[in-house]
């Protein structure tokens, strides 16, 4: 399974001069911190549901947060949603979510940095490459 590392990759000189080394698949360290089934049977009688599973870790210095969304309807197009969220400093946040075939069709990601230069400021960047052209279209 592949998982959101955009802001990993950008901040790994931060990390390694603080000698933090966070691990990108919270699962391997972590018992998730909630683990769900929702099934249903829809008006055609086909069976259907999702699995959610949550992973959290407040004890690193930045927090961080991985949710997984799997379809586990065999004839669905949409098979899973990734989206993941960690704080990088007091004053800098990142957050991601990609989907489709093992959350690797589709992708959005976005960083917030907050400081001050005279007044408080704020700056959000948002990428999309990888979105559907029917996304694309109403987001712009």
């Amino acid at each position: 399974m592949r998982f959101i590392s955009i802001a990993l990759e950008q901040h790994a000189d931060k990390r390694s001069h603080e000698g933090n080394s966070q691990p990108k698949f919270l699962g391997d360290i972590r018992t998730p911190a909630l683990a769900a089934f929702l099934c249903g049977i829809s008006n055609n009688k086909k069976k259907g549901g999702l699995q959610l599973v949550v992973y959290a870790d407040i004890s690193f210095v930045r927090p961080q947060m991985q949710v997984f969304v799997t379809n586990l309807s065999v004839s669905s197009k949409w098979k899973q949603l990734c989206a993941e969220a960690w704080v990088l400093s007091a004053h800098e946040a990142v957050a991601a979510l990609e989907w489709g075939w093992n959350c690797q069709d589709y992708r959005v990601s976005t960083e917030l940095v907050t400081g001050w230069f005279a007044d408080p400021t704020a700056q959000v960047k948002l990428e999309w490459p990888k979105v559907p052209l029917s996304v694309r279209s109403v987001a712009e």
